[in-house]
């Protein structure tokens, strides 16, 4: 019903994230959500009459493998041949993954820049010619995002002095303050050493987020919020 009224009121184009395209990764990361889910979603989205279905995934998500990222395009080419029928088209975004500070993935190191541009083009090459639009950020700005969400003090100069917004005058910036973009984005942390970040307390337990790193790690999801009080993670 809700679809149906949006559709009614104009919308051309609704957004869906299914983040990876295998059940393993969807399970790593807790999106809960099956095959069968996204499949659904993607029919009634194209059954209401929206004509365009924008599908949000990531590459280089933590263990990710090609197995992974080829059932990501064979998922995308299945909801394309169910939807095309009705004239709706299919839209890929697939952004790198950047681990965050304040999340279970704070210690794992970004995937380096090769690995990414590389699963970045298997989906590019596959999925030429199919009647797909590809799209994403390139690597080399995601990489500047995952220096600055594990950053530490030192990026405070390093800031100061990038004269403009370009890759050239930032790595001239990092390099005038003798730092790298390895030693930040592609540097797993140690669960010993003090993170830049914990003098922001956010409320969630240390403790919980190891936990929810090593579930996720042996691919065992979370249950959500429960509606009532709950003290797993230490915020309420």
């Amino acid at each position: 019903m809700v679809l149906s009224a949006l559709a009614e009121s104009g919308a051309q184009s609704i957004s869906l994230a299914p983040e990876a395209g295998s059940e393993r990764l969807r399970q790593l990361v807790n999106k809960g959500i099956s095959e069968d889910d996204i499949v659904a979603a993607v029919d009634r989205a194209a059954g209401a009459g929206f004509r365009h279905i924008k599908l949000y995934f990531m590459a280089g998500l933590p263990t990710e493998t090609d197995s992974d990222v080829d059932q990501m395009i064979d998922l995308t080419l299945n909801l394309k041949g169910r939807v095309e029928r009705t004239g709706c088209r299919i839209a890929l975004t697939v952004e790198p993954f950047v681990p965050k500070a304040g999340t279970p993935f704070q210690w794992l190191a970004m995937e380096r820049p090769e690995i990414l541009e590389g699963r970045l083009n298997r989906v590019r090459s596959r999925l030429t010619g199919s009647g797909i639009e590809v799209r994403g950020e390139s690597v080399a700005w995601s990489v500047v995002q995952g220096v600055l969400s594990r950053g530490d003090a030192r990026l405070g100069p390093v800031l100061a002095d990038v004269s403009g917004p370009s890759l050239a005058s930032w790595r001239r910036a990092l390099e005038k303050h003798g730092l790298s973009e390895e030693t930040y984005a592609h540097h797993e942390l140690s669960r010993d050493e003090p993170l830049p970040w914990s003098v922001v307390a956010s409320g969630v337990e240390y403790d919980y987020l190891c936990r929810e790193l090593d579930q996720a790690l042996r691919g065992e999801g979370s249950p959500p919020c429960p509606p009532g009080e709950c003290h797993r993670c230490g915020v309420c």
